[in-house]
C-alpha cells in the first residue's frame, strides 16, 4: 500500500526559487542552473529533504503536494505529454511513501465531483476537490493530495522508497540518499 509521486521536469524557476536567484544561478552556473530534468528535480527533492506544494492542480487555487495510488507499473504505463500543461507526466523519476505514513501526515485522496458541485464542501476539504472530467476520467488517477509540504525528514526510512530510472546519472545523483532507492530497468525508446 504505496502513494507514488513521479517528478517531471522543471524548464521554469525552482517553487520556492526568486526571478531574481534564478538569474543570478545561470549567470554563476549556466550548465547547473539549466539542469531541471526529471531526476534534477528528484535530486533536489532529496537533497532538500522537502516536497513543495504548489498551485498546479486543477483550478489552481491550492498548494498541494500529489500522489498517486495507483501501481508504480500502471503510472509508467501511462506516461504521456500533456500538451494542454506543456509537459510530461509519469517519468520513471520520483518517491513512494506507504498510505499508512502519508495519512498520518494529512495526506487525503482527491474527491472527484462534477463542475459546479464543489462549494458544497467544507473549506477545509477544498484542496481535495478535482472535477470528474467529461473527456477524460480524472478518477484513473487515484490521487491524493497534502495541503502543505511535505517534509521527508519526518519519516521512518522505511516508509520512503525512492525510485528512478537506472543510469550512470541516477546512480550518481542519488549516491547519498538515506532512503532505499529502487533503480527501474530502463525503457526502450
Amino acid at each position: 500500500d504505496w502513494l507514488f509521486h513521479c517528478t517531471r521536469g522543471n524548464q521554469e524557476r525552482w517553487p520556492d526559487e526568486t526571478e531574481s536567484h534564478f538569474y543570478d544561478s545561470i549567470l554563476i552556473d549556466p550548465p547547473s542552473a539549466c539542469r531541471r530534468e526529471a531526476i534534477d528535480v528528484l535530486h533536489r527533492i532529496v537533497t532538500q529533504q522537502r516536497m513543495i506544494a504548489q498551485a498546479s492542480a486543477s483550478k489552481h487555487a491550492y498548494s498541494v503536494v500529489c500522489f498517486s495510488a495507483n501501481q508504480l507499473n500502471q503510472l509508467l504505463r501511462r506516461r504521456c505529454y500533456r500538451p494542454h500543461l506543456h509537459r510530461w507526466d509519469y517519468e520513471p523519476y520520483g518517491i513512494a511513501i506507504t498510505k499508512r505514513a502519508a495519512v498520518q501526515r494529512g495526506i487525503r485522496p482527491v474527491i472527484y465531483c462534477p463542475a459546479g458541485v464543489g462549494d458544497a464542501f467544507p473549506k477545509r476539504d477544498q484542496y481535495r476537490l478535482h472535477p470528474s472530467g467529461k473527456t477524460y476520467n480524472w478518477q484513473e488517477e487515484q490521487e491524493w493530495r497534502s495541503p502543505r509540504c511535505v517534509s521527508l525528514d519526518t519519516f521512518p526510512i522505511d516508509e520512503i522508497c525512492i525510485f528512478a530510472e537506472d543510469s550512470a546519472v541516477s546512480r550518481q545523483r542519488l549516491s547519498r540518499c538515506r532512503f532505499h532507492v529502487h533503480f527501474l530497468k530502463r525503457r526502450a525508446n
